[in-house]
């Protein structure tokens, strides 16, 4: 009987993705040496699916990367955003296939996904010693988070497209803290990072460039 060609259905076996070869210069290219079976997934189509935190009590740092962006979206169902509702940290209406995102703890083991795509996926949580330090300039497209090494340092900050912008210390727990720089469409700002050590989140839709402009007065 022959096979009809379609969209692969929720669950689907298929275990062959095509995604590129990751980006060796990318530090969110693919996931870390040594990253946990349980902290790491790769398949294709419609599924699922779920990672296992290495601790309940600590916040994780997600990474989803999609082969393909058009039809394609991805919904972050545990733990849920602040409105109680899952979060689409990949949408359908947008031409990114890359997403980093800081996922707060709620004392659950695992994180849950649904993956709605007909290509293939690679999803993990980055290990906390893995997330690059702001030492230099840094460019790259979409939501994205750098380690902070404490100091005071003028940044020169400019999204090159795209619509809003922003630029957050993170908290403790992962959620947005200080707001440090904030635009919308094509635009160039100066910020000043904490005084003390932190990570810094950044989401855009667009190709943004952190340019660190001075030197740092360290605590």
């Amino acid at each position: 009987m022959p096979r009809t060609k379609g969209r692969p259905g929720r669950g689907s076996a298929e275990t062959a993705p095509t995604l590129p070869p990751p980006n060796s210069a990318d530090p969110y290219g693919t996931w870390p040496a040594h990253t946990g079976t349980r902290q790491r997934r790769e398949n294709r189509g419609d599924t699922g699916v779920q990672l296992s935190r290495t601790d309940p009590r600590e916040p994780a740092l997600l990474v989803v990367h999609l082969e393909r962006a058009a039809d394609s979206w991805v919904e972050l169902t545990s733990p849920r955003g602040d409105d109680k509702l899952p979060r689409q940290i990949l949408t359908h209406s947008s031409s990114l296939t890359r997403a980093v995102v800081p996922v707060p703890a709620d004392g659950q083991d695992t994180i849950h996904l649904e993956m709605h795509t007909r290509r293939g996926w690679r999803i993990w949580l980055h290990p906390p010693e893995k997330i690059p330090l702001l030492m230099r300039e840094v460019g790259s497209t979409g939501s994205y988070v750098l380690r902070h090494p404490g100091g005071r340092e003028p940044l020169r900050v400019s999204q090159h497209d795209g619509s809003a912008f922003s630029l957050h210390a993170l908290r403790a727990d992962f959620r947005p803290g200080e707001l440090l720089c904030e635009g919308s469409g094509a635009f160039t700002a100066a910020a000043v990072t904490p005084k003390k050590p932190c990570l810094l989140y950044i989401r855009s839709r667009g190709s943004w460039t952190l340019t660190p402009t001075g030197d740092p007065k360290r605590p």
